[in-house]
């Protein structure tokens, strides 16, 4: 269960101690509405509005990295010779657009939607006979008052606010609103696996998880040969280089002749290590120094000195990425997902570094076990909540327009 999830996102640019003020005297345990006859408390609505407004965020953000990106190649040379109080202008998001959707109607929609979403999950776990423990319930509600209480460094230097529970109560959120919908994520879970698990009513065939994965994660291995000098220099000439990339063919070589991954990792780190040595011992060295070494000797003494830990088993370097979520370059990526999965080692030459890859068999390395529900979440979550805003959009709902479209409106809670 992921009981911390909503501790987790504090609104970008929220300044809490003026929302304290502005928010002053409100009641988390009011009634801002009622959907479905289930009676939706202040908090409970307004940490689903802050979800909507971070999410909401994150949307902007990607379009505008998408619209520069597109603009970049085409802005002329002198840009920046245009009237720079353009740049000067303070930020507005209720400016920008989602969906075809202001940013205030957008977050209130959504919030809406998150709403009917915590009343449906309650209703449809009561339908179906899904339920929690008293134990399970008990064990959310303490993890989320252990964050609620946790004491916080960056809300006190930010905001001057000791723990979360200070900060979410300057929102009009108590600790009892987190909890229930802490309760209603994990009865959300438990849906998800009602309808998609083994067995399920729309159970994925385990062929077809397995397809998705193959297609959408790659296991590897990998050393990084940089085309730097010992002193962290760039390198730049053709024998400097084929040097570094020699080495890394060398690498890749004993692998194929069957010698373990861990041993060619020990004499790589150790190389990297008493290269590292070799420059710090260069840039210290004094004549008077307590050895009385020449500087060769001195230089040689750090070097031998170096020691790195051996590796125990070549599994604890296996790697995953996804084709589409990698935290290596794309050409690189691209590379990896193009290699047959036997685990046979390659060299491959980036702007930046050799690369020696070994490529591994995913279904062969234990990820899959461990990783299994988070890879169907990420095929089923649009059609669950697709399913589930079609259950629950006939439920009547009620709310208090004035706390909905003026106390607590996005350009309030801003």
């Amino acid at each position: 269960m992921n009981t911390k999830r909503h501790f987790t996102k504090i609104a970008a640019g929220a300044a809490a101690v003026v929302m304290a003020l502005s928010l002053g005297g409100c009641m988390d345990n009011g009634t801002i509405m009622t959907v479905d006859g289930m009676k939706i408390r202040n908090g409970v609505y307004i940490s689903l509005m802050q979800t909507a407004m971070q999410t909401a965020s994150n949307r902007i953000d990607e379009m505008n990295a998408e619209t520069s990106s597109d603009t970049s190649d085409t802005t002329s040379s002198d840009a920046s010779s245009t009237d720079s109080s353009s740049e000067e202008e303070e930020y507005d998001i209720f400016k920008e657009t989602i969906d075809g959707m202001s940013y205030s109607d957008w977050v209130k929609e959504n919030t809406r939607k998150g709403v009917l979403r915590f009343v449906g999950t309650q209703r449809l776990c009561e339908q179906y006979g899904i339920t929690l423990t008293d134990d399970e319930i008990a064990d959310i509600n303490s993890s989320v008052q252990e964050s609620w209480d946790t004491e916080d460094m960056y809300l006190q230097y930010i905001y001057g606010m000791s723990t979360m529970g200070d900060y979410y109560r300057a929102m009009g959120i108590e600790v009892e609103s987190l909890k229930q919908i802490a309760i209603a994520d994990e009865l959300n879970s438990r849906l998800f696996d009602y309808f998609y698990g083994e067995d399920g009513e729309y159970a994925v065939p385990q062929e077809e998880i397995d397809k998705y994965i193959e297609d959408n994660y790659a296991a590897y291995r990998l050393m990084t040969v940089r085309k730097l000098d010992y002193k962290g220099d760039i390198l730049f000439l053709d024998e400097e280089l084929q040097e570094l990339k020699d080495r890394a063919q060398e690498y890749a070589d004993r692998l194929n002749d069957g010698e373990a991954y861990v041993d060619v990792l020990y004499d790589f780190d150790l190389l990297e290590a008493q290269n590292e040595a070799k420059a710090d011992a260069e840039e210290s060295y004094t004549e008077d120094n307590a050895d009385g070494l020449t500087k060769e000797e001195y230089i040689q003494q750090a070097i031998d000195e170096v020691t790195v830990d051996e590796g125990e088993d070549d599994d604890a370097y296996d790697e995953v990425i996804s084709k589409n979520k990698s935290v290596l370059s794309d050409e690189l990526t691209d590379y990896i997902f193009g290699l047959p999965a036997d685990g046979k080692a390659s060299v491959f030459e980036g702007s930046e570094a050799y690369y020696v890859v070994v490529k591994l068999d995913i279904m062969d390395i234990g990820w899959v076990d461990a990783n299994e529900d988070e890879v169907l979440h990420e095929m089923r979550d649009d059609d669950f909540d697709q399913r589930m805003d079609v259950l629950c959009q006939n439920y009547d709902v009620e709310q208090n327009n004035y706390l909905v479209n003026k106390k607590y409106s996005p350009e309030k809670m801003s």
